[in-house]
């Protein structure tokens, strides 16, 4: 999903989803197509995101994780800011496929 939104390919965001898709994030509530929206409005950049200390739980049909996410962002070739997360996610198995049904972010101080 990460790697979606990294190359802003919107229809893989939203294949690798459940229709019902929520994301929290900084106190705001988003679905696909209002973050879409959202990444659509802003200015070209680049993003790397890099991942630690997964904790994961798996069952039959179900699935949560908690993690760090740490964002390197590139502007215009020439700005460069960092961003980091706390965040959680659940995911659901349907037809074979987990899909990314919640996910949960806040800025980490």
């Amino acid at each position: 999903y990460f790697d979606a939104i990294e190359l802003r390919d919107f229809q893989k965001m939203k294949d690798l989803s459940t229709e019902d898709f929520v994301l929290f994030e900084d106190g705001k509530v988003f679905n696909n197509d209002s973050l879409v929206s959202l990444i659509s409005s802003m200015p070209d950049a680049t993003v790397d995101y890099k991942f630690e200390n997964f904790v994961i739980h798996v069952d039959h049909n179900t699935g949560n994780m908690r993690y760090y996410n740490n964002g390197e962002f590139t502007l215009n070739d020439t700005t460069q800011f960092s961003l980091k997360w706390l965040e959680s996610a659940t995911f659901k198995k349907i037809e074979n496929d987990w899909k990314l049904e919640f996910l949960h972010s806040t800025v980490r101080k």
